[in-house]
């Protein structure tokens, strides 16, 4: 799981040297995928709850979970690129975070396998989100590299820094985080309420 910081600052540097001369416009479009998982209340609600959620479990079984986020994601994005997904409705990626949210409240701990295939799924249904709403671009496989090393990177900060939050050993951390994730699933509720009433007024 450790990466040198240098290897991931070349990461993110590197795609936007070479777009700034010109050796490859679609580096631009990588970089700014990279950068997109910032720029709505359901991308960090997603990978916020994930990797909370992901955290109260063992360090090695969590790690996994955002390599499964990272794929599913790229697989998502792809796949609704590729017409294999229908159109996705309002308010469906906010599902992953709100059950995370509700497994993080109660402190539930999955098997492995759960766990990664959780972590799969709310990659999937982001990218699918998100690759219908980028059909009319061309970029597609820069599309997927650069949401798929930002899923990577965002949910691994998120697993590490929780586990070490809990690692402390005090009973009030896990209160807080438990605590944190009552808020996620509020706030993804209140999100997703939100956007169906959109789709209904516009009907």
């Amino acid at each position: 799981m450790r990466m040198p910081f240098w290897t991931l600052t070349l990461a993110f540097m590197w795609p936007r040297v070479v777009w700034a001369h010109g050796l490859s416009p679609e580096a631009g479009d990588f970089y700014a995928a990279a950068q997109s998982l910032l720029t709505g209340p359901e991308d960090i609600l997603t990978w916020l709850a994930l990797g909370l959620f992901a955290g109260l479990h063992a360090m090695r079984r969590a790690g996994w979970s955002a390599e499964c986020f990272a794929a599913g994601l790229a697989f998502g994005l792809l796949a609704a690129r590729a017409g294999w997904l229908p159109a996705a409705r309002p308010g469906i990626d906010l599902v992953a975070p709100l059950v995370c949210g509700v497994l993080l409240a109660l402190a539930v701990r999955l098997p492995a396998l759960a766990l990664w295939g959780l972590a799969a799924a709310s990659g999937l249904v982001r990218g699918w989100h998100t690759g219908m709403d980028t059909l009319a671009r061309p970029d597609g496989l820069a599309l997927a590299s650069g949401l798929g090393l930002a899923g990577y990177l965002s949910l691994l900060c998120a697993v590490a820094a929780t586990g070490w939050f809990l690692g402390g050993g005090a009973g009030w951390r896990l209160i807080a985080v438990r605590a944190a994730g009552s808020w996620i699933a509020a706030i993804a509720l209140m999100t997703g309420g939100l956007a169906v009433r959109r789709l209904l007024q516009g009907v």
